[in-house]
């Protein structure tokens, strides 16, 4: 069928030859007709063109009509490209807008050609000297081209039926000796393209395409093998190189969460090391303003006390001094005076407070495990962040401490005092985002509560709620993942929890939950040991939670 198939092409593709050659060779001629028609009209209206005598021009090109047949249409325009002759309007034409194929010829040089579906339109310009008379121009009916084409086609498509005919019917005789088994060889062939290679050729002959039928067999079958030891060298290959990605993964993993925990510590340590610098140097002339104001305000009574005494011994002094008296307002200073010490007082221990807070927060570089007072840690982490809880939202965040009787415990401070900073500065951005989010608003003010409390002799647990928007369930269990974070890009690394996670389960074997519920809040619970986590103790689990 193959060959019959190229027979077919190869006539189809020499009548398509002749047919364009028959077309070539028309369009040669109709040009050349056309052109002689064209140089008739243009010779014998030129003159009557000249003197726009349009009834001359009409009898003309009705006149070329009658002689030749096949002229379909015809026109004579004048200057400007208007119409003033129709080959099928008897009289003169009198148009009044110019025609667009009588301009194009107008300013034509040679001979314009258009070949259009029923028939070939000629034109040129008429000059007389440098000047343009008109145009001409004439149609000349294609319908001899399309009989000749038919023609060939015709005899085309017979003789590829009857090639067809023929082919086919050799196809047949040898498809019964050579197609039927190379069709089988074929069909094999696709099967084990597909990955079925359990494929074998019958052998049904003695020939040159049954020892090509065995050949084929055989190398069936090795690469049947072949194929078996290249897959189980592949699995083998892909479980080595998946074990490896895994392992390098969880380096990289590894590596990358210890650098950025470095970083951060050696931020924190840093920022430690500037605190306690910091309290250092407003602690030396707070103490000067704070142990002289005791002295000061002693002083300044005895002075007003002086004057009470003398006012009351001398009630009338003379007239300079009771000028100087009334011109200070002395009375107003006598009451003023002490209030304006307490006030000094006041500022001063307030100073005294936040040099202490400082000094508590900025034990972060503290590496020993030392007895401290927890909830020195989270007033101290309070004060740091007591700007932002003033400016987090419209009337600020209230916290509320309920604070149990608890003794010093073995720890870390300065590492806890990260955790706190961590979980408290989470729960003032909640609050925030929920005080910025532009649904309406929670009817609960926005408050932190921290509540501390004894689970046995050996545990304590510190919790941290916050009434903020709850965490989603899905994100729920990824909390204390590395990197993990749902703040946009720059306003959070993802490390904080996961910090804090490690310096409270790792660092002093306790541990950290969070708790969240839709319309209630998010609360974190810290539960760690009394005494060194190196130290014997009791488990958790069997202590009142």
């Amino acid at each position: 069928m193959t060959m019959t198939g190229l027979v077919v092409i190869a006539i189809s593709g020499v009548t398509a030859l002749s047919v364009q050659r028959e077309q070539n060779t028309f369009h040669q001629e109709w040009k050349e007709r056309a052109s002689l028609l064209l140089d008739t009209l243009e010779v014998v209206a030129r003159d009557p063109l000249y003197d726009l005598e349009a009834d001359v021009l009409s009898q003309l090109i009705s006149a070329l009509a009658q002689n030749h047949p096949l002229l379909t249409s015809g026109h004579i325009y004048d200057s400007d490209g208007r119409i003033i002759a129709d080959l099928h309007r008897q009289g003169p034409v009198y148009a009044t807008q110019s025609s667009p194929l009588g301009q194009r010829l107008i300013n034509s040089e040679p001979t314009v050609f258009i070949w259009q579906s029923q028939q070939l339109v000629a034109g040129r310009a008429i000059i007389a000297g440098e000047q343009r008379l008109g145009a001409v121009s004439i149609g000349l009916s294609t319908a001899p081209l399309q009989q000749k084409v038919a023609r060939v086609r015709n005899q085309g498509i017979v003789i590829a039926l009857i090639a067809g005919g023929l082919g086919a019917s050799i196809a047949v005789v040898l498809s019964r000796s050579i197609t039927t088994p190379l069709q089988a060889l074929v069909v094999a062939t696709r099967k084990i393209a597909q990955g079925d290679l359990n494929q074998q050729v019958p052998i049904q002959s003695h020939d040159e395409l049954a020892v090509l039928a065995q050949s084929f067999n055989e190398m069936t079958s090795r690469l049947q093998q072949t194929l078996s030891l290249l897959q189980a060298h592949k699995d083998e290959l892909e479980q080595r190189v998946q074990e490896r990605t895994q392992a390098l993964s969880e380096a990289i993993q590894h590596l990358q969460q210890t650098q950025t925990q470095l970083v951060q510590s050696e931020k924190m340590s840093s920022l430690g090391q500037l605190v306690a610098g910091v309290a250092h140097e407003i602690n030396n002339p707070a103490s000067f303003i704070h142990g002289n104001l005791t002295y000061a305000s002693t002083y300044i009574q005895d002075l007003l006390d002086i004057i009470t005494l003398y006012q009351r011994h001398y009630p009338n002094p003379p007239a300079g001094l009771q000028e100087a008296i009334d011109a200070v307002d002395l009375a107003f200073i006598q009451s003023d005076l002490p209030k304006l010490l307490q006030s000094m007082q006041v500022g001063s221990d307030r100073i005294n407070e936040i040099v202490r807070s400082l000094r508590t927060f900025s034990r972060l570089e503290e590496g020993d495990f030392k007895p401290a007072d927890i909830h020195d840690g989270i007033d101290s982490t309070l004060m740091i962040l007591k700007h932002r809880l003033k400016m987090a939202t419209g009337n600020g965040i209230q916290v509320v401490k309920h604070y149990a009787p608890l003794d010093p415990i073995d720890c870390r401070l300065g590492q806890l005092n990260q955790v706190f900073m961590n979980i408290l500065t989470n729960a003032i951005d909640a609050l925030q985002d929920q005080e910025a989010a532009p649904s309406s608003p929670s009817q609960q003010p926005p408050t932190i509560e921290i509540r501390t409390r004894s689970l046995s002799p050996d545990w304590i647990a510190i919790h941290i709620f916050n009434n903020g928007p709850s965490i989603d369930t899905e994100i729920h269990s990824k909390l204390f993942d590395p990197f993990f974070t749902t703040k946009s890009v720059g306003q959070g690394t993802g490390l904080g929890l996961s910090i804090s996670y490690q310096i409270v389960t790792e660092h002093h074997r306790g541990r950290l939950y969070c708790h969240s519920k839709a319309n209630w809040g998010t609360e974190f619970i810290l539960e760690l040991p009394t005494h060194h986590p190196d130290e014997t103790m009791p488990d958790l689990a069997a202590a009142d939670r």
